[in-house]
């Protein structure tokens, strides 16, 4: 899909711009980070995201528990947006 497309194309900048830095870690969709100990099963997967190699020095199996200093969420055509 075109969001999905959209989202890649994020991932791959920030890829490349860590690549070139070394500051930390650009993430792919998928990557589910819990971000809060008040509910443990609420997880987030944005489209793309980055973390500081100083708040996360290396990469855990399974959920990430600091939030990203980036998070990108691409909305498709057909989904609604509520302010």
């Amino acid at each position: 899909t075109e969001a999905a497309y959209i989202g890649g194309l994020l991932f791959a900048r920030l890829l490349e711009f860590n690549n070139k830095h070394h500051v930390g870690w650009a993430l792919p969709a998928g990557v589910a980070f819990r971000c809060s100990d008040q509910s443990p099963t609420h997880v987030r997967k944005p489209d793309a995201s980055f973390v500081r190699s100083e708040r996360l020095p290396k990469l855990p199996e399974g959920l990430i528990t600091v939030a990203p200093d980036l998070a990108a969420e691409v909305i498709s055509r057909d989904e609604l947006y509520f302010d």
